[in-house]
């Protein structure tokens, strides 16, 4: 029997072991905690502070919208308002709950089953990921619990405004600009 002979620079590396391929678990489960819990305390806090006794009534008149709580943090830029998106991003899917049930919780298992696969150097990758699970736990969490996730931050410069967003967006839209950072390096 005839070995192949190896070309320069192009060594087989060995898969890594079970060990391995759990290297920074403790990291990535404590990011994932740390911002789901901060994303559910302020989703609590906004309901409490932010939403109004009328929220949620099929009518409301315009002197009501008006005195609904606001709190300005950056004149012209940024404020806090509550809000409920029923669908997903831009409320894509508005109101079919149960499909945006489904795909989070799928999507929950492709990430974590993508995070045990990541390189085990790949720490940058694996705590992108725990993030942007966080996120989707979070939101997925609201859709189980409320029917529609809570939204309470909103960005705004005059009269154009992003959508109104929460913690578990951002950790979302974080997590996923880091893994497309390294997609565009080579490392993942």
């Amino acid at each position: 029997m005839t070995e192949k002979p190896e070309s320069d620079g192009e060594k087989e590396s060995p898969r890594p072991s079970l060990r391995e391929r759990l290297s920074f678990w403790e990291v990535s489960l404590g990011l994932f905690l740390f911002w789901l819990v901060v994303d559910q305390l302020t989703k609590l806090w906004a309901m409490a502070a932010l939403r109004p006794d009328w929220w949620g009534r099929e009518f409301i008149t315009p002197e009501q919208w008006e005195q609904r709580p606001i709190i300005e943090i950056i004149p012209g830029l940024l404020q806090l308002r509550y809000a409920e998106n029923p669908g997903a991003a831009f409320s894509i899917l508005d109101g079919h709950t149960a499909l945006l049930t489904v795909i989070s919780i799928v999507a929950s298992v492709a990430l974590t089953t993508y995070w045990f696969f990541l390189p085990p150097a790949e720490k940058w990758g694996r705590g992108a990921v725990a993030l942007i699970l966080s996120g989707a736990v979070g939101n997925l969490i609201d859709r189980v619990n409320r029917g529609a996730v809570v939204d309470f931050i909103d960005a705004y410069i005059g009269q154009y405004h992003w959508p109104t967003f929460n913690v578990a967006d951002s950790c979302i839209c974080v997590g996923a600009a880091i893994l497309a950072i390294r997609f565009l390096q080579g490392k993942i």
